[in-house]
């Protein structure tokens, strides 16, 4: 019996660390994920998620745009507001302790 596919939501200014987490999830031998949308930004992201269907977001704790904290906070509060209950990956390749504190609480 085949497990239904986790569907993913990739957001990230860059196009080469988007494609290679599509690269990498897609070697998954068992097939779980599949990337359903991807975004540059969490403003377009915001745009499109009512018409999205998805079970995890990957999110870069680190974009690069002007309105970059604004976006993830208001990613954040749209998903709790609307009881949307996914996990939310950040990612990024520098650590920020104390951003990672005040985003889980």
């Amino acid at each position: 019996m085949s497990q239904p596919k986790i569907n993913v939501v990739l957001v990230d200014d860059h196009t080469i660390l988007r494609n290679g987490i599509k690269s990498i999830l897609s070697k998954d031998y068992k097939k779980r994920f599949e990337v359903v949308a991807e975004f540059s930004n969490g403003k377009d992201f915001l745009n499109e998620i009512e018409k999205l269907s998805f079970d995890v977001v990957l999110l870069d704790s680190g974009m690069s745009h002007e309105e970059r904290w604004k976006q993830k906070f208001l990613i954040l509060t749209y998903l709790k507001i609307h009881t949307i209950s996914v996990p939310i990956y950040w990612f990024h390749l520098k650590s920020y302790p104390t951003l990672s504190r005040a985003l889980l609480g």
